[in-house]
């Protein structure tokens, strides 16, 4: 028995006629772009008058109007003739078939012949229409306003965009829309829509053609969900196959993401929100496109620039998701795994540095230092920077300040100034002194000009990390610092027998013996406002080491031995400079500021201090060392706890007469004569390892 065929008659395929090349106006022999200069003339202005349209041959009409009934044999046949001759894309009866095609809807779903005969109708369409696409880049008639092909795509862009959005999110179940859904598995049928469709949006914002035509452009820009998908399809180059197109695809698609991304119609909720549906997915599909061009090699470095401008202007208009990228351990290792390669590639010489390989190559560093920056100042700098340690981010630098010249220098500086503000951090320090004391290391230090500002800068990181090793080694050797339970006059340290400290679950750095003792400290101590102050600032929140903590308060106290003289100088300036006197009890602050290129230190006034009135006896140093130093692009400053200040610079201490009277004046006594006394540690709750001052007397604890 027959099969019953529903839906569309379809004919029977005809084998593609003998067509004739489109006659040239002989009284214009003039050829431009390799096309007919009729067809181009009135391609980019189709009201001239002037010129005469070349007559279509009969057969082409009559091809034509098959392709006018929806048969796809015929689709196939004009897309072989587009693809041997181009010409026949520049004929207005051409365009106003093909996109009278798509006029239709796409239909609700595909329950018969009829409805994926549309479909497979509308797919060939697209492809026709981006070689009519590419022919008119060719001409350079795209980005003239009013030309055929602008005029056309502008008449039809809405039906034109329905089918797109149709073509690139059907699914079983319907149109999935969510950034990166696992229902639309990247097969062969869907790289093919995909790729038509980003050719024929790219079209529109085309660079080597100058500037595109702004009514289309501009109702392209406008039309909410085009910039959403743009991204995601920008995410699934990664997937295609690596053929000889797909460098190029990839850079039209950067050049249209980029207008999209400086557009002021750009909905930037609508970005984030399709983001932060699958964080997961989101981060792992937006690295793609930079690992894409980090291990395409030198090829790729023409894309590689532009695809790094993306992540910028994500940056910019769109941060939460620059930060999610980013925050990925996987951003710094593949940005450092192109800088490798590209550092690795031969010196530029000073005759060939205009050539455009060259400029490219010292563009694509320009543009990895400045993503770098960028990473350091706005996510997590600590696990950015120990996975660039890892990744060879400092031999990279190294390599290219061996170059000689100064386009990347003031960029590198910066840099390298970051890291230097972040060695503060010991697993931070820990890599830097293994990297620098490196056979690599060493080895590339010899080829670096003593002339530039970069080996100054690089010579003063590499004292600065001397001095942390020795200060290091003997850190190590006072051993193993124990933590103090923070409830008020509660002494229980680590080293108790069979005592347990546990940290609190908000601020992860006070820690206390008991949870009675953690709800005294919250209701009766201080601790409600310093776990709120260390919640809100980043750079306290990651002092969850108490061995960093410690080490930091070691530092301190040797390096105000060292400085001993020059601190004092600076103490008695600020003395005879400040307008409160002593006698009302204000603390001066000795900041050592790591935040500056070298580091310094510095004496300056504090917020005045009351202590409870519970504490008999109670006493504190002169000077308060306090910590200034860099978390990504936040400065915060964080009081230490000290063994030396008090004895070396003198103390503030008050009687304890004047403390049971509820009198709050204070009185100063220089170390020459305090003799025996002792510092309450109030700002850090621990027990730091034992060292000995000058004329210290008595041991202060906390």
């Amino acid at each position: 028995m027959p099969r019953l065929r529903l839906g569309f008659r379809r004919r029977s395929p005809k084998s593609p006629p003998d067509l004739p090349e489109p006659r040239s106006n002989r009284a214009d022999t003039k050829l431009l772009g390799g096309f007919s200069s009729p067809l181009v003339l009135l391609a980019r202005d189709p009201t001239r008058t002037d010129v005469a349209l070349p007559e279509l041959p009969a057969s082409m009409k009559t091809l034509l109007g098959d392709v006018g009934q929806r048969s796809t044999a015929h689709l196939r046949t004009l897309l072989a003739l587009m693809v041997l001759s181009p010409n026949w894309a520049h004929y207005p009866q051409t365009l106003d078939v093909l996109f009278r095609l798509l006029d239709k809807p796409p239909p609700s779903n595909r329950v018969n012949a009829d409805d994926n005969h549309r479909v497979e109708v509308a797919v060939l369409t697209l492809d026709c229409l981006l070689l009519v696409a590419r022919a008119h880049i060719t001409t350079d008639s795209v980005h003239i306003e009013g030309s055929l092909f602008a005029t056309r795509f502008l008449t039809f862009w809405p039906a034109l965009w329905e089918w797109m959005r149709y073509l690139y999110y059907w699914t079983e179940g319907g149109l999935d829309t969510t950034f990166l859904s696992k229902s639309r598995p990247l097969t062969q049928a869907r790289i093919r829509n995909m790729v038509a469709i980003q050719g024929f949006l790219s079209v529109a914002f085309h660079r080597d053609i100058g500037r595109p035509a702004i009514r289309l452009s501009n109702a392209i820009l406008a039309t909410p969900g085009v910039c959403l998908m743009l991204l995601e399809i920008w995410t699934r180059q990664f997937d295609r196959p690596r053929d000889e197109g797909l460098a190029l695809d990839c850079l039209s698609i950067d050049f249209a993401l980029k207008d999209f991304l400086m557009s002021p119609t750009l909905d930037t909720n609508e970005l984030i929100n399709a983001m932060c549906a699958d964080r997961q997915s989101a981060v792992f599909g937006l690295l793609k496109p930079l690992h894409l061009v980090a291990y395409g090699g030198e090829s790729w470095m023409s894309v590689y620039c532009s695809t790094l401008r993306i992540y910028y202007l994500i940056f910019r208009h769109a941060l939460p998701i620059h930060d999610m990228i980013w925050s990925h351990p996987h951003a710094a290792v593949y940005i450092c795994h192109a800088f490798t390669i590209f550092s690795s590639l031969p010196q530029p010489s000073d005759s060939n540095r205009r050539e455009p390989d060259t400029y490219t190559l010292e563009q694509c560093i320009d543009s990895t230092y400045r993503m770098v920056l960028k990473a350091l100042i706005t996510t997590d700098p600590l696990a950015f920077i120990i996975e660039a340690i890892h990744s060879g981010l400092i031999c990279s630098m190294l390599r290219c300040a061996s170059w000689r010249s100064t386009q990347n220098e003031e960029v590198s500086i910066t840099v390298l100034r970051l890291f230097r503000s972040h060695t503060i951090y010991r697993p931070v320090l820990k890599l830097v002194i293994k990297t620098i004391q490196s056979t690599a290391v060493k080895n590339l230090e010899k080829s670096i000009s003593r002339d530039g500002d970069f080996w100054k800068d690089w010579s003063s990181f590499s004292q600065q990390v001397d001095d942390f090793i020795q200060t290091k080694v003997a850190f190590n050797l006072e051993g193993r610092p124990a933590r103090k339970c923070a409830a008020p006059e509660c002494h229980v340290t680590e080293s108790d027998s069979g005592s347990i400290l546990r940290s609190c679950s908000a601020c992860k750095i006070t820690v206390y013996c008991s949870l009675s003792c953690q709800k005294q400290a919250w209701k009766n101590g201080s601790h409600r406002a310093t776990c709120k102050r260390i919640r809100d600032n980043p750079a306290m929140r990651v002092q969850t080491g108490i061995r960093d903590l410690v080490f930091f308060a070691f530092w301190s106290d040797q390096e105000m031995t060292r400085q001993q003289e020059a601190i004092a100088k600076l103490r008695d300036e600020a003395l005879s400079a400040t307008a409160t006197p002593l006698s009302q009890g204000q603390q001066l602050g000795l900041v050592f500021d790591f935040s500056a290129c070298p580091p310094s230190f510095s004496v300056i006034p504090v917020p005045e201090y009351r202590p409870p009135s519970t504490i008999v006896g109670a006493g504190r140093s002169l000077l308060q060392p306090t910590f200034s130093f860099q978390y990504g692009k936040n400065t915060t400053m964080f009081p230490m706890p000290t063994k030396c200040a008090g004895p070396l610079f003198g103390w503030i201490e008050l009687p304890s007469r004047e403390l049971e009277t509820g009198d709050q004046s204070w009185n100063f006594f220089d170390q020459e004569n305090i003799g025996e006394g002792f510092c309450v540690v109030r700002t850090l709750e621990l027990t730091a390892p034992s060292q000995s001052c000058p004329n210290r007397s008595t041991e202060e604890g906390g």
